[in-house]
């Protein structure tokens, strides 16, 4: 896709500003993750109504072990539709264009989504992804953000599991400052690190802090209905 284009999918993605919480919105980073994916070219699929994107999705190429071999993997995603255009079949279509492109055509062996709430039936009902609980990989790792914390109006939370898995989080300012010394300071062509806070903090505790820092009184509840990943 070309920037112009990529311009054109970024302007129809920031309508939903509010789902924007862990990445970017702007066209460099559909560059950065698509067109200059280290592994394998990535593909951004959009319809336009005259000269405006009003549906978007797309497959980003990655790495997958699997039993000890090494397996092309992709994730479809950025599936969004102008509010004004839904109900028309745009998801469905792109959708399905994705997932043909990526198994038929570009040497995908497995392809998989992490959906939120508002996508999830479509990708269920509609075209038939079945789910697979043990795999909500994002919203078990960090199942309430700060942003729902200080957006919280009727005083509840609720966190997927028991919430007592322990993560070790990494500031990303220190992250970007250990790999700018590694380069000054490496001897060896390869090198294999491990960089962390040094520190593990259970999903319910970094809550609890959380909303003690908000200053807020809020009812935190865990949902054990959902599968909880061992630490």
């Amino acid at each position: 896709m070309t920037t112009d284009k990529l311009i054109d999918v970024s302007t129809l993605r920031k309508i939903f500003i509010g789902d924007s919480i862990r990445r970017s919105l702007e066209a460099d980073y559909y560059e950065w993750k698509l067109v200059n994916n280290y592994f394998l070219k990535g593909k951004m699929w959009a319809i336009y109504d005259k000269q405006k994107v009003i549906g978007m999705a797309s497959f980003t190429p990655k790495k997958f072990k699997v039993c000890s071999e090494i397996i092309i993997a992709s994730e479809i995603g950025d599936t969004f539709t102008d509010p004004n255009y839904q109900r028309q079949g745009i998801f469905s279509t792109l959708v399905n264009s994705v997932r043909e492109d990526a198994l038929k055509y570009s040497r995908v062996q497995l392809l998989y989504g992490t959906p939120n709430e508002n996508s999830l039936p479509g990708y269920e009902k509609k075209l038939n992804f079945p789910q697979i609980p043990s795999a909500q990989i994002a919203n078990y790792i960090f199942p309430i953000t700060i942003n729902k914390v200080v957006n919280c109006n009727d005083g509840k939370l609720t966190i997927w599991g028991k919430g007592e898995e322990a993560r070790n989080l990494l500031y990303i300012d220190d992250l970007v400052g250990f790999i700018d010394l590694a380069i000054k300071k490496q001897k060896k062509n390869f090198g294999l690190y491990n960089i962390g806070y040094g520190k593990s903090i259970k999903i319910n505790d970094l809550v609890k802090k959380i909303v003690k820092i908000n200053g807020t009184k809020i009812k935190i509840k865990n949902d054990l209905s959902k599968k909880s990943l061992s630490t």
